[in-house]
């Protein structure tokens, strides 16, 4: 009996010292009041600090799930989306089949892959999705719809919200994690991808675990801090 009490002990300890982890980057002094997006080049040398390992489900027949890494620079405001199929197991650029889309709070966007035919190539985007967010309406969701669900291992309580702008983003509930739970805010920016990530809800900084709506479900499975460099020095602009 000692044996399991010292195991459930331990396990209880980790779950709690995780969430105060999480707890630490959110409220009024989490990442956003400290964040200040900065522009990068293509071939910069890039940091990472956090790892958001993200599920994406298909609702409906097929089901079918797949992973997606994120990789989250919290200090000057970029993101790191591992598209590499098969998944990497660690963010390598010399691995072939590497694939990876940086998004930066600068607006700017890159497309890193590296290829057995082409060798290691950088392109510069035009579109950058996380940017699409800018004192947006957002506000919390009728229990009635939604309710509140657990997350990471049933250990964080998320309330829903959905974004009140007329289009497919009113059909989204987006379950948020947070110091506090206003009825209503301003979504003003996030740092993340695919809907899910840290959100900056009229200064206040949440974490959205999950984004729905009737044919697919994104969701958080792991949140890790990391110290990841990624040298992007190697790779030669597209068509140069």
């Amino acid at each position: 009996m000692k044996i399991y009490s010292i195991a459930f002990l331990l396990f209880f300890n980790s779950s709690l010292f995780a969430q105060n982890k999480i707890d630490s980057l959110l409220g009024s002094k989490g990442i956003f009041s400290n964040l200040v997006p900065k522009k990068i080049s293509p071939n910069a040398v890039l940091s990472f600090n956090l790892k958001l390992t993200v599920l994406s489900t298909a609702k409906g027949g097929s089901k079918k799930q797949n992973t997606v890494i994120l990789y989250l620079n919290t200090k000057d405001g970029y993101t790191g989306i591992d598209k590499s199929q098969p998944a990497n197991t660690a963010l390598s650029p010399n691995n072939t089949a590497f694939d990876l889309l940086v998004e930066t709070l600068t607006k700017q966007s890159y497309s890193y892959t590296n290829s057995k035919a082409g060798g290691k190539i950088v392109e510069t985007l035009s579109t950058n999705l996380v940017n699409t967010y800018n004192n947006l309406s957002i506000k919390k969701t009728d229990a009635a719809v939604a309710t509140a669900k657990k997350y990471l291992n049933n250990s964080l309580t998320a309330f829903p919200y959905f974004v009140d702008v007329a289009g497919l983003q009113k059909k989204y509930i987006r379950h948020l994690y947070g110091t506090n739970y206003p009825a209503e805010g301003l979504f003003k920016s996030y740092l993340g991808s695919f809907g899910v990530g840290f959100y900056n809800i009229s200064n206040n900084t949440f974490l959205c675990l999950s984004t729905e709506n009737s044919n697919m479900k994104i969701e958080i499975t792991k949140v890790e801090k990391v110290n990841i460099i990624f040298d992007a020095a190697g790779f030669k602009a597209k068509n140069q």
